[in-house]
């Protein structure tokens, strides 16, 4: 079981990097050729003025292509260690993808969203001192996002998932609660 924990906390930056920088790979315009490319239900369309919340755990209502500027995370954690973080940061959209970063000379936080019509799976890894996690959306974890015009913000719970404490061998079983903006 730990060997699977510590191969998600290696692989999901990578995951969330490729996520953030997924898309065709054609570099052409497309509202150049006169397409509409910010209709409803496509990926990078605007989410408007009204609120548009996720349908499922783990996945995303459309959000506007672009860089999120400024954001805000909390981290409650409870069980076998206790602790609370507050981290600033920022994120990207695209390509129906989004990818939310938090960071401070105590900890990291990075979250990842897929699409409502992806078959991939979302997720965080959270690193402080005392110790590191990580998880997917709709297994360990339910998750919900709500895309406001400019602002994307969420929550998520875990109970019982695993952390380990930098540089011990040891297990420990958490619970996390974590609020979660982001605005561009």
């Amino acid at each position: 079981m730990i060997s699977r924990f510590r191969l998600t906390l290696l692989l999901l930056p990578l995951f969330a990097f490729l996520v953030a920088c997924g898309g065709s790979g054609d570099s052409s315009d497309d509202a150049s050729n006169g397409s509409d490319t910010t209709g409803p239900g496509k990926p990078g369309s605007a989410s408007g003025s009204g609120s548009q919340k996720s349908k499922k755990s783990g996945t995303i209502p459309d959000i506007k292509d672009g860089a999120f500027q400024k954001g805000t995370i909390r981290v409650e954690i409870t069980g076998d260690k206790r602790s609370t973080v507050n981290l600033d940061g920022n994120g990207y959209a695209q390509s129906g993808a989004l990818l939310l970063t938090y960071a401070s000379n105590e900890a990291g936080a990075f979250l990842t969203f897929v699409p409502e019509k992806s078959d991939d799976e979302g997720g965080f890894a959270i690193t402080t001192k005392e110790l590191a996690t990580a998880g997917t959306w709709g297994k360990e974890c339910d998750m919900t996002v709500d895309a406001q015009g400019e602002k994307v913000s969420g929550e998520f719970e875990c109970n019982k998932i695993d952390a380990v404490v930098p540089g011990e061998a040891k297990t420990y079983r958490i619970n996390l609660k974590v609020k979660f903006s982001a605005e561009r």
